[in-house]
């Protein structure tokens, strides 16, 4: 990959991470550099695992399998150092794997699971609803 594809794939990322803040404070691009020995994600600091993609004709499905696959190594590894003495084990939650996939000229589009899309609707119905009033105290 050339140096104008890497800085294209960075500004993307980050133009992720800046799309997210308003949801998520902390989001942001992730480190170029692995900290624990395997992938993170493109975009941190969110509930799911981010995967950007950006140019002529990105391909979808592979960006969305190698999501899910780093994620699965990311909570391997996190697992595995917690076998490490002195350390209290730590199940990382799964993170839903998310492609961002930006194609030359044209407007972003994400591809997730259909189950994950399900349960991301299933979030927001459920913030929408209207809240239960309390039940009136009895008169004595």
């Amino acid at each position: 990959m050339g140096k104008l594809s890497r800085q294209k794939g960075a500004e993307w990322e980050r133009e992720v991470a800046r799309r997210l803040r308003p949801m998520w404070k902390q989001a942001r691009r992730g480190l170029s550099q692995p900290r624990l020995g395997c992938e993170v994600a493109d975009v941190e600091g969110t509930p799911y695992w981010w995967e950007c993609k950006v140019g002529a004709a990105p391909p979808l499905l592979p960006a969305l399998r190698q999501a899910e696959r780093d994620e699965i190594a990311f909570r391997v590894r996190l697992a595995e150092l917690s076998d490490i003495p002195g350390m209290a084990p730590n199940p990382a939650p799964r993170m839903p794997p998310i492609a961002a996939v930006k194609m030359d000229s044209r407007r972003p589009i994400a591809v997730l699971y259909l189950d994950d899309l399900i349960a991301v609707m299933r979030l927001a119905r459920k913030a929408q609803e209207p809240r239960l009033a309390p039940e009136p105290l009895p008169q004595t």
